[in-house]
Order: structure tokens, then C-alpha cells, then sequence
């Protein structure tokens, strides 16, 4: 008879086995749907930023500098290379969108954009990126009146320019850093040696005739070169060359239009008119500047064309209106310090700093509420001496101290000798305002110091003209000493009582002359 064995013991474990197998094979195949979709969508992805960096790319290649165009196409490459894991894309997409509003005067936005781009830089230890972005910081901190952090930065971006491994980068890289180099030395004197500035610019246009036809920069550093070096070029005694170029600017312009480089070419053309006292010309072509500079709130250009049509309205005997622009541009220096105020109270700029500047493991708090601590006091004292020094002062106009008061003979000398000195500086200063300064720092030997100690805010430029408000020279002397306009002179002026948190004119005037 035959046995009738169960098989169901037998078959369970292997309908396991084969249900375990279905189920990981099913499990791959689904992993592997997946990771080929996103691999798909990641090519596809690809495709999409590829097109996109070309075609910003072609654009500048052509010159074609339609910035709405530009922006748009800047932000969607922007999104699609963060959201897809290509930092490449995303650092070029970043410096763009930082340059455009840059050149349109946004400065808060460029500034953050400029943070991003430095710490992703940063990440991928792209020193060319790096490099990039700290020539636009550069030329941003500038424009906010930071002198001595703007020399900082150009000298790191040099570091970093040597060791980029492409030369051609390190060649397009070279030609901001002499244009940074120039316009330095043109903010930071008083007054500018303009033949070592145009030299400088000249050095840098130059640099861009080697740079390739197929280097996507080539096109706007050869442009942008020229338009810097025609406006220097503006300030020289001989304006011939600077007609010449403006001739070729103008035929770039027609082939490669751009709304902020026209603004700039129309300035530079208002500029050779003035100085040809052609003023009806320079006031058209400032007003089509203003009205261009209006369309995109750029207060920084602003800033610069209003002096210049105050100015020729001047030339034209026309003083109502150059009261009237005068006072424009007055109200517009009070909105670039709102814009400064803006830029550090985001803290973007001292983040900058400490990423690149003075890389720091983490916060100190130990040192940070020391030096609180420090700053607090010094500030009480400071008050207290400020307030002691004007009340002594304020004494001494009525009534004078019989301690310091010499005989007859002594005080004769003495008079004589402060006289002669005095007659001296004021020669110096009419007729060379740079051995008036060296020789002013004979005679006051510390007032440089003392100046810098109460006011680390004041750069060197604001000192030497708090030297020639302390020989009591006016607003046109100044101006006409140092080479510069009137609206210019009073805008140092102004910004030195900003810097120094005095409330009056008058107060400068007398905090001055208790310097000794």
C-alpha cells in the first residue's frame, strides 16, 4: 500500500524562497526605476543648464547686453543648477545676477548675492570664482566709502588671481585688478595724479586685445575698459584722446548695446562738452543720463551726474539751477549713507570679511564681550573729554589763562613765528597742495594722529582736508586748491561730519582747532 505523504510541508519553504526572490527582484526593479527616472531627469536637467550657460554665454560673445533678457535667463539657471546639484552653474549664475545689480546700483542686493557666491566659491575651492567675486566686492565696498577694507580685498583677490591654474583666466582677471588699482589711487588722494591713473587704465585695455575672440568676458572687459579710461582721460588738460576713444566707444554701443554702459559713454560725453564749455550740449547729455539712471533707482550714478550739471548750469551763469541740483545731489548723499547704514546693518560685509579676510574657526564670545566691555568705557570716556575739552574751550574764548600767557618780548616772538609759519602754509597750499600737506604735519605734528585716534572712521583723504578747514580756509578755496569741484568739496565736508557723528558745521570748525 502505497504511503500518501504530506508534500505541503515541503512546498511551504520553497514558496517562501521563491516569494522572498520575487519580492528583491521586484524591490531592484523599483530602485532601479527610480534611479533611472532621476538619472533621466537629471540629463535632461543637464540639457536644460547647458543651454541656458550657453546661450549667456553667446549673448555676451555677441554683445548682445539686454539685462531683462540676461536676468531672466541668470535665475532660471540660477534655480535649475541648486535644485539639481551642479555648483559650476550655480557660481556663474550667482556672479551674474551679483554684476547686474551691481551695475544697476542695487548694492544690498549684489551684496548678498556676493556672500552666496564667495562661500559656495569657498566650498568648491574655485580660486578663480573667488577671485571674481572679490573684484566686484571690491569695486561695491568703494562705493560705500570703505577706502582701507577696499584695498584689503583687492589684495586678496591678487592672491587668489595667482593661483588660478587657466592663465586666460588669470589675463581677464589681471584687467580688473588695474582697473581697481586705478580707481583707488583715484578715490584715495586728494590730489590725483590723473596721468598714473590713465596709464594704469591704458595697461588694462591693452590686456584685453590678447584675450581670445571665443572668452566669453572679452567683449565687456574691452568695452568697459575703454569707457573707464576715456573718463579719466576727461580730467586731463588735453581731452584729444579721450575724443578719440569716445568715437570707438560709440560704435561698440551701436553693435553691442547696453542701458549701463550708455549711461556711463553719455556721462563721458557731457563731461568732454563741459570741458570744451559746450555746457548746453553737457547738460543734454547729463539729463539723458539722469533720465536712463531714474528707470532702475540707481543712486549711485545719481550721486555722480548731479555735481557734473550743477556744474554746468554754473558755466551758463544759470545759479538757480545749480542751487537746485546742487541741492539734489545734497539728498542724494544722505540716501548712498542710508544705503551704507542698510549694507552693514545686514552684516553682509563683516560676514565677508571674517569668510575671507579673517577666517575664524567660530565666535570668541570671551573676546567679543571684552571687547564690548572695552568699547563701552572708552565711549564714557570719550563723552567725558569731549564734553571737558568743549567747556574749556568755550571758557578759554573769554577768558584767558595767565599760566600760558608770556611777556611782551616772548609773546612778540612767539606771534611772529606762528605768523610766519602760517603765511607759509597758506603759500604752500595755493600753489602745491601735497607739500602743503607734508609741511602741515611739521608744524602740527600730531594732529593727523589725534584725528585718527577720536575718528578711526576718517580715511587719510578726509584728514588732509580737515588740515586745510583747521587753516580756516572756505569750501572755494578748498576746492580750488585741491583741484575739485565746489559740490564736491562740500560733500567732504558733509561726509566728514557724518563720519565723525557731529550734529553742525560749527562743530568741526571748533573740535579742529583744539587740535594742536
Amino acid at each position: 500500500m502505497k504511503k500518501n505523504y504530506n508534500l505541503s510541508i515541503f512546498a511551504t519553504p520553497i514558496i517562501e524562497m521563491d516569494m522572498c526572490k520575487l519580492l528583491k527582484d521586484a524591490f531592484f526593479l523599483i530602485v532601479l526605476f527610480i534611479f533611472s527616472g532621476n538619472l533621466y531627469s537629471q540629463k535632461e536637467h543637464k540639457k536644460e543648464i547647458d543651454s541656458l550657460t550657453r546661450s549667456i554665454e553667446q549673448n555676451y560673445i555677441d554683445g548682445r547686453f539686454n539685462q531683462h533678457i540676461l536676468l531672466k535667463n541668470i535665475t532660471e539657471l540660477y534655480y535649475l543648477s541648486k535644485e539639481n546639484g551642479f555648483a559650476k552653474e550655480q557660481l556663474f549664475s550667482i556672479f551674474e545676477e551679483a554684476k547686474i545689480y551691481f551695475i544697476n546700483g542695487n548694492l544690498i542686493k549684489s551684496l548678498s548675492k556676493i556672500k552666496e557666491g564667495i562661500y559656495l566659491a569657498e566650498k568648491q575651492k574655485d580660486n578663480n570664482m573667488l577671485c571674481h567675486f572679490l573684484l566686484l566686492y571690491q569695486r561695491l565696498v568703494l562705493e560705500l566709502d570703505h577706502l582701507n577694507l577696499s584695498k584689503k580685498v583687492l589684495a586678496q583677490a591678487e592672491k587668489y588671481n595667482m593661483s588660478v591654474p587657466s592663465e586666460a583666466d588669470r589675463n581677464v582677471n589681471e584687467i580688473w585688478i588695474l582697473l581697481a588699482k586705478a580707481d583707488l589711487l583715484a578715490y584715495s588722494e586728494e590730489k590725483v595724479d590723473q596721468v598714473k591713473v590713465v596709464n594704469l587704465k591704458k595697461q588694462a585695455y591693452q590686456l584685453t586685445k590678447n584675450i581670445p575672440q571665443a572668452n566669453t568676458f572679452k567683449k565687456l572687459s574691452e568695452i568697459f575698459s575703454l569707457l573707464s579710461l576715456t573718463w579719466s582721460q576727461t580730467f586731463l588738460p588735453n581731452i584729444d584722446e579721450a575724443e578719440k576713444n569716445e568715437a570707438i566707444i560709440d560704435g561698440y554701443l551701436k553693435n553691442y548695446p547696453s542701458e549701463a554702459l550708455i549711461i556711463l559713454n553719455l556721462m563721458i560725453k557731457g563731461k568732454i562738452a563741459n570741458t570744451k564749455k559746450n555746457y548746453p550740449l553737457a547738460i543734454e547729455y547729463y539729463n539723458q543720463a539722469i533720465e536712463k539712471s531714474k528707470k532702475t533707482d540707481n543712486f549711485p550714478r545719481l550721486f555722480k551726474i548731479y555735481p557734473l550739471l550743477s556744474d554746468s548750469y554754473e558755466g551758463l551763469k544759470d545759479y538757480e539751477k545749480a542751487t537746485y541740483y546742487s541741492n539734489e545731489f545734497k539728498q542724494l548723499v544722505d540716501s548712498v549713507d542710508v544705503i551704507k547704514k542698510k549694507s552693514g546693518d545686514l552684516g553682509s560685509i563683516s560676514e565677508i570679511n571674517s569668510e575671507i579676510l579673517d577666517k575664524k574657526a567660530g565666535p570668541n564670545y570671551r573676546y567679543i564681550f571684552s571687547g564690548l566691555a572695552i568699547l563701552i568705557v572708552l565711549g564714557v570716556v570719550g563723552v567725558f573729554i569731549y564734553r571737558k575739552r568743549s567747556k574749556d574751550f568755550s571758557q578759554n574764548i573769554d577768558k584767558p589763562d595767565t599760566e600760558s600767557i608770556l611777556s611782551g618780548e616772548q609773546q612778540e616772538k612767539y606771534s611772529y613765528s606762528e605768523s610766519k609759519k602760517t603765511k607759509e602754509l597758506i603759500h604752500l597750499a595755493k600753489e602745491d597742495i601735497n607739500a602743503f600737506y607734508v609741511e602741515f604735519q611739521k608744524v602740527y605734528p600730531t594732529f593727523y594722529k589725534s584725528l585718527q585716534e577720536q575718528y578711526p572712521e576718517l580715511n587719510i583723504s578726509d584728514i588732509n582736508f580737515c588740515s586745510l578747514i583747521k587753516m580756516n580756509f572756505g569750501i572755494k578755496e578748498i576746492s580750488q586748491y585741491t583741484n575739485s569741484s565746489i559740490r564736491a568739496a562740500e560733500a567732504r565736508r558733509y561726509r566728514i561730519n557724518k563720519k565723525m557723528n557731529l550734529k553742525s558745521q560749527n562743530e568741526l570748525y571748533i573740535i579742529l582747532s583744539m587740535i594742536s
